[in-house]
């Protein structure tokens, strides 16, 4: 079984474009349009309309959308191998949305997308902002903006936690897996290339039996199949970034201990 291919990256200019996109469709990844100019409308994003259509072909481009009667359809299997992170409609309508700049928009959903069940998000600032495509200088400005308004949490350790966090997680409706359910072939399969690509051991059995014991966020037409896809995806990129923030500490406490000599 094959992995999604990343898509092209997009061009900066075009990210608030694509992140209103994310935040805008609906259950079956679709933005509804009566007429083409409604994009203006439904996005909430502030450019002339002939420079917003310019944006959504270059999107389209990179295979991140897909024209269809009657609107687009976002293509939610080229995004990335992280798992799911629901985003509410509301989001282009918010302060951090409408009285900020770029990159704090940029900054928001990447820490929103990326951070764990909890909310937290253990990356160093400089990775943070490759992640969210800015600058340095620039994320830390922008981090400095969600803190002061009650948004993010800093940690002295330099973790960020998302303000509220399990508060809006506990106005989306929950369900598990039904009793019958179990993992496939096909499960298997990509059990194997993930460990074979991440360099890290899948114990499918034990991530099953967390998968339903797990409460997941309710979907219309949920395929439970797909769900623990991710749920396993998920599981080997999180031990392989544990083992390398690891790496990484050892690294560390040797210079260290060598008065910083390799």
């Amino acid at each position: 079984m094959n992995t999604p291919a990343k898509p092209p990256a997009l061009e900066h200019r075009d990210e608030p474009v694509w992140l209103a996109m994310l935040a805008q469709a609906d259950d079956r990844c679709r933005i509804r349009l009566e007429e083409p100019g409604d994009l203006v409308h439904v996005l909430g994003i502030a450019l002339p309309a002939d420079e917003l259509a310019a944006a959504v072909d270059r999107i389209a481009a990179t295979g991140r959308i897909e024209r269809e009667p009657g609107g687009l359809r976002v293509c939610v299997e080229l995004i990335t191998r992280r798992p799911y992170a629901p985003i509410y409609g509301w989001l282009p309508k918010s302060a951090v949305w409408t009285a900020s700049s770029a990159e704090v928009r940029l900054l928001w959903i990447t820490i929103l997308t990326i951070s764990d069940s909890t909310g937290r998000l253990h990356m160093p600032l400089a990775d943070l902002a490759r992640e969210a495509g800015v600058e340095p200088e620039a994320a830390e400005v922008a981090l400095t903006w969600l803190v002061d308004d009650d948004r993010i949490e800093r940690s002295p350790d330099g973790s960020l936690q998302v303000r509220r966090h399990q508060q809006y997680r506990a106005l989306l409706p929950r369900s598990t897996p039904p009793a019958e359910w179990q993992p496939n072939e096909q499960h298997a399969a990509l059990a194997a290339e993930l460990a074979a690509g991440f360099e890290v051991e899948v114990d499918l059995t034990a991530e099953a039996n967390l998968f339903r014991r797990a409460e997941h966020i309710m979907r219309a037409g949920r395929n439970w199949d797909r769900t623990f896809e991710g749920w396993i995806t998920h599981a080997a990129a999180r031990r392989s970034n544990e083992n390398e923030d690891r790496e990484h500490g050892s690294t560390q406490k040797r210079k260290r201990e060598t008065g910083g000599e390799n």
